[in-house]
């Protein structure tokens, strides 16, 4: 599947807490490149579960995610809580995501309820204006091979940090 070259989202801000793009059960071999995402409470939602609860081979890059649509969660959700899915090479790329100050989502990135991940990329991207963090997953023990490099942030809340529940194998921040 390869989503590319849209726009994505209203052309204002709403009270309604729009989805861009719902992935649902077995994710395989996805390329969202090249959009323009605007207003939206969640710009990419995941919700895996069975009979087909994986994601593998996602590349997400040269989006643009103007997050300033109102209250509403992610740039990226990966957020089930019954922890059974996998995810397999994940890449998120020189993408810019931004929120207007006082109107932010919670997070960019937002890796919650797998059982396990590998080869997580998030490389050269900007995160500027998100309300709790930029990056955040509470299955940090569960992933295998997490690189974040070189991406700029701005004014994200807690100084820009991640929060990670523990700590993944093989694993760069810098």
């Amino acid at each position: 599947l390869n989503i590319h070259d849209n726009i994505l989202g209203p052309p204002s801000a709403s009270g309604t807490q729009y989805r861009g793009i719902i992935l649902e059960f077995r994710v395989e071999d996805i390329l969202i490149s090249g959009n323009n995402f605007r207003n939206l409470g969640e710009n990419i939602y995941h919700t895996m579960r069975y009979p087909y609860p994986w994601v593998k081979r996602e590349r997400v890059f040269y989006n643009v995610f103007n997050c300033s649509g109102g209250a509403g969660h992610s740039v990226m959700r990966y957020g089930e809580t019954q922890n059974n899915f996998t995810l397999e090479d994940i890449e998120f790329l020189n993408n810019v995501c931004y929120c207007q100050p006082g109107n932010t989502l919670y997070f960019g990135l937002h890796f919650r309820g797998f059982q396990s991940a590998s080869n997580l990329r998030v490389m050269n991207n900007i995160f500027m204006n998100f309300g709790w963090y930029w990056f955040e997953s509470n299955r940090g023990d569960y992933i295998e091979n997490l690189k974040i490099q070189n991406n700029l942030l701005y004014n994200n809340a807690n100084s820009n940090g991640i929060l990670l529940g523990g700590t993944p194998k093989e694993y760069v921040n810098s």
